[in-house]
């Protein structure tokens, strides 16, 4: 029975508790505290400040804008939301890819959902979407190289909600939807270059991934700095 069951999942799991996914959450909402503290929600002057989505500085060299967005959030109804999603998926990631490979994961996402918006979007922006499109995208990669399993345990109705909110976003205004599909193309990558728990990606692999990565970075980064100043 046990052999069989290996035969069915070929990656070892993280059963340890989801640490990483509750410490992201207590780290947002305590900046979230500090924006209705600093009434950030109301004066987008300070949603800048603490480091929201803003091209133009971004485009003047304030690369860590493209982390910090993550960590903000415009109303109690918009963190309530990504923190919900977050508690859903996130321990999900981390007992199929660890804890450190989660947290990159998050962090690669949210630094390629960022970038996506600032090469496509003028508009400011904030919230963690993007990190946990990235975990959507996760499971995506996940999928590719776990076919039986994802069918299984996911299958189409994985499928079905991303399409559910990719057109979702599409069709509401005041989401920024290009921040939503970088953090899903970010995620993929980052698992692509990570691979699952105590399971490495195989060298040519992980350096094609990294590659593909940095390019696109470089790429959106590249758009968005001549959307920004005209050149």
């Amino acid at each position: 029975m046990q052999e069989e069951q290996r035969r069915e999942t070929p990656f070892a799991f993280d059963r340890r508790k989801p640490y990483v996914t509750w410490i992201i959450i207590g780290v947002t909402v305590a900046v979230f505290l500090v924006e209705m503290l600093l009434n950030a929600t109301e004066d987008m002057r300070i949603l800048v400040i603490m480091g929201a989505k803003y091209n133009p500085l971004i485009t003047l060299g304030q690369y860590w804008r493209l982390l910090t967005p993550a960590l903000l959030h415009g109303s109690i109804v918009h963190i309530a939301m990504n923190m919900i999603s977050l508690y859903m998926w996130g321990p999900t990631i981390e007992l199929l890819y660890g804890k450190w490979k989660m947290l990159a994961i998050y962090v690669m996402s949210a630094v390629m959902g960022t970038a996506f918006s600032y090469a496509i979007s003028p508009a400011l922006s904030v919230g963690a979407s993007g990190a946990i499109f990235g975990l959507f995208g996760t499971i995506l990669s996940f999928g590719r190289d776990n076919k039986a399993f994802f069918k299984k345990v996911f299958g189409s109705r994985f499928l079905i909600l991303i399409g559910v909110n990719v057109a979702y976003g599409l069709m509401n205004t005041g989401i920024d939807i290009w921040a939503h599909l970088g953090g899903l193309v970010g995620g993929y990558l980052a698992a692509e270059i990570l691979g699952t728990y105590k399971r490495p990606r195989t060298s040519w692999r992980m350096i094609a991934s990294t590659a593909g990565y940095i390019l696109v970075i470089m790429l959106i980064l590249i758009r968005g700095k001549i959307l920004n100043t005209g050149f």
